[in-house]
């Protein structure tokens, strides 16, 4: 598998399994004295650098995601400059290169089909586990870990201030989404980055549709 696969991975798996409440069954024990495990903003951006630890490879997403409307926008840029949105609008996700203004309706039951945005509370649960401070970008981050048997997520964030610092894919491969900027403010969630292109099909046109590489 390539490098430029390898970066998408965890934008996959999110779409496959976080975003889906059922993936996570295992009850996990925590103290009593461990931080709870927060919840998402309802509206946020970040923007990160998504690092596969097995190869070294290294490519950005800057993700838009509006709960208030089960909207996220996903725009991976690889390290050579190639670049595709994956935009997943209630329960339908679609590929979009704007550049080349090409679309097509993600429909693959493996991949995107009938996925949905995770909700707030996806790391909320007895299947979570708190597993410490890391430093991570010269801030030291809150971690928990939500395990399934299929996938395990991690997600960090401030100590001090509580902003997101990293969200990781950590079963088999390690990929490290980390973040250098987040908002929650709303005016920088624009309404406008979750609109579908006019040049985008609403019904499935190509079979070998799929969010999992830049080519």
């Amino acid at each position: 598998m390539s490098s430029n696969k390898y970066s998408v991975i965890a934008v996959i798996l999110l779409v496959l399994c976080v975003f889906k409440n059922e993936c996570f069954e295992i009850n996990i024990e925590s103290s009593e004295s461990d931080p709870p495990p927060p919840a998402w903003d309802n509206q946020f951006v970040f923007l990160a650098s998504v690092e596969n630890t097995a190869d070294g490879s290294v490519s950005s997403v800057q993700t838009y995601y509006d709960w208030t409307t089960k909207s996220m926008a996903q725009v991976m840029t690889s390290y050579i400059g190639q670049e595709f949105t994956i935009l997943n609008l209630v329960n339908q996700t679609w590929r979009v290169n704007v550049g080349q203004q090409t679309c097509c309706l993600c429909t693959n039951p493996y991949s995107c089909g009938n996925a949905s945005p995770p909700i707030p509370t996806w790391l909320q649960g007895n299947e979570t586990k708190y597993v410490g401070v890391t430093e991570i970008n010269e801030r030291d981050c809150n971690g928990w870990v939500a395990y399934s048997p299929v996938a395990e997520f991690g997600w960090w964030t401030s100590v001090k201030t509580g902003q997101p610092c990293q969200l990781s894919w950590l079963l088999g491969e390690t990929i490290n989404m980390v973040m250098s900027y987040y908002s929650n403010d709303p005016a920088n969630v624009p309404s406008a980055v979750f609109e579908l292109p006019s040049y985008c099909p609403h019904v499935a046109t190509d079979p070998n549709c799929n969010i999992s590489s830049f080519n």
